[in-house]
């Protein structure tokens, strides 16, 4: 399993957040997005994130998400993360990625002719 820590800790009042993802193509304990199929790198990740008290211990949360963007956002994040080549990523199903700097998204859809602008 990968950690990735976004914070860090060394000091009393500082939120920690950390990414973890799975290895394996198992589901996450703790999966992010929560609509994840089991055919999506989405269910591989999860959020964790650690809040400081000003008494006893931090209080620890994992940050979970619903909808079906969310999913196909998450599954390019864990493409980019595997180090998956950009060019594959926008030819497989459910990704989401912006469509120039004049607006517009597009995902790959699971009928896959192409692209499926929203």
């Amino acid at each position: 399993m990968r950690i990735l820590s976004v914070s860090n800790c060394k000091h009393r009042n500082t939120i920690r957040v950390r990414i973890f993802l799975n290895d394996t193509d198992e589901r996450h304990p703790n999966c992010h997005t929560l609509g994840a199929l089991e055919s999506d790198p989405a269910k591989r990740l999860a959020v964790d994130v650690t809040i400081p008290k000003t008494q006893g211990e931090p209080a620890e949360h994992c940050i979970t998400t619903t909808g079906d963007m969310n999913v196909l956002r998450v599954n390019t994040v864990v493409d980019r993360m595997d180090e998956v080549p950009k060019e594959v990523s926008r030819r497989t199903a459910r990704r989401y990625f912006r469509q120039g700097k004049s607006g517009g998204y597009y995902m790959a859809h699971d009928d896959s002719s192409g692209v499926v602008k929203i």
